[in-house]
């Protein structure tokens, strides 16, 4: 039997005086082989545990990402909503504009043009907290257009009520005059028919003033219902209702 260490290999007579230790170098050729094994197995790789270690580390990438993932869903539905909540407002501004329009209100001429400047600010303030909102999606700049359109649909709304204003003081002026027209001074009732041929005049100016600014505002308005159908992620509970644009399309009829 030749020694599994040094290779040596006893004759017969030295194997029979020695069959359990080698005679040249003295190794027990029993604990060699034990030795030997735990060598090869502690220099083996584990196979089991390898796959276990690679297991983990692609489970904690998967949570990582998708950790990452719902941080950021989270974030975006964030924007959307702060992006609804100034649509809304800015919305209530342009439709408290709009539904003044009529007069019924009893809303004299400088309330309704100090109206308009409020909602034009507080539409500015509005686009301003929306334009610095993280992350930025697609509704952060539909939104900004929406409401920008909707301050060009308040200043539309208040060049005709403008327009209107300057009608009605040329109307005044005109039934001012028509009383001097009756005099039996030649000067006085010459200086009154002039003062009402101006004023009619006026009139006929306002009148062409109000049907350019009721048109430029018409235009502004079916632009604005179209932006709003436009922003995503918000409830259309935010925008002005079809119903305010119906009746402002069957005002122009």
């Amino acid at each position: 039997m030749q020694c599994p260490k040094c290779k040596y290999e006893p004759t017969l007579a030295e194997h029979q005086a020695s069959p359990e230790a080698c005679l040249k170098c003295g190794i027990v050729y029993s604990k060699f082989g034990k030795a030997a094994g735990a060598v090869a197995a502690s220099s083996s790789p584990r196979r089991g545990g390898n796959g276990s270690g690679l297991l983990a580390v692609i489970l904690a990438v998967v949570i990582a990402v998708g950790g990452w993932f719902g941080y950021g869903y989270y974030q975006n539905r964030q924007t959307y909503g702060a992006v609804e909540t100034e649509v809304r407002l800015a919305s209530a501004h342009v439709k408290n504009v709009l539904a003044a329009l009529d007069g019924s209100g009893g809303m004299t001429f400088a309330e309704y043009f100090g109206k308009a400047d409020n909602a034009v600010k507080e539409i500015d303030s509005a686009i301003v907290r929306v334009s610095i909102l993280e992350p930025k999606n697609a509704a952060v700049d539909q939104s900004i257009g929406y409401m920008k359109k909707g301050q060009e649909v308040v200043r539309s709304a208040a060049g005709v009520m403008r327009a209107t204003l300057q009608f009605s003081s040329a109307a005044n002026q005109a039934e001012a005059a028509s009383s001097g027209m009756d005099s039996d001074n030649e000067y006085i009732r010459d200086a009154a028919y002039s003062r009402k041929l101006k004023a009619l005049n006026e009139q006929k100016e306002a009148l062409e003033s109000i049907s350019a600014a009721r048109q430029s505002f018409l235009g502004a308005v079916a632009a604005l219902n179209a932006l709003g159908q436009e922003i995503e992620g918000i409830s259309p509970t935010a925008l002005i209702d079809q119903e305010l644009y119906r009746s402002l399309e069957e005002s122009k009829k």
